[in-house]
């Protein structure tokens, strides 16, 4: 029973307001991973750089994030979304490879 506690105990900790891709707890925002309009209830916290910086990717990139009726083009472009938030956080792992490479 107490492991259960302390598993429940460390996963909330683990899930309260950080930032996916740095970690930072200051001005965290609840990011639509895959686009309001087409998977709402999939949230995720990003600090307020990272949110600005990935919304200016997915523009760049043309991911549409207006609604449609049509639930496939919905779910192709929420899967787009995710996919430049996964590239997000693949940047960020390689720049930190790279900053711990310069230490050494």
């Amino acid at each position: 029973m107490s492991d259960r506690i302390n598993s429940h105990q460390r996963r909330s900790k683990a899930t309260s307001l950080h930032c996916v891709i740095c970690g930072g707890t200051g001005k965290v925002h609840g990011h639509h991973a895959g686009g309001q309009n087409h998977i709402p209830w999939f949230i995720t916290g990003l600090c307020r750089y990272r949110h600005e910086r990935l919304h200016e990717a997915i523009s760049r990139a043309g991911i549409d994030l207006s609604y449609t009726e049509n639930k496939k083009i919905r779910l192709i472009r929420a899967l787009m979304t995710i996919t430049m938030l996964v590239w997000e956080l693949l940047r960020e792992l390689l720049e930190e490879i790279e900053r711990e490479d310069k230490r050494k």
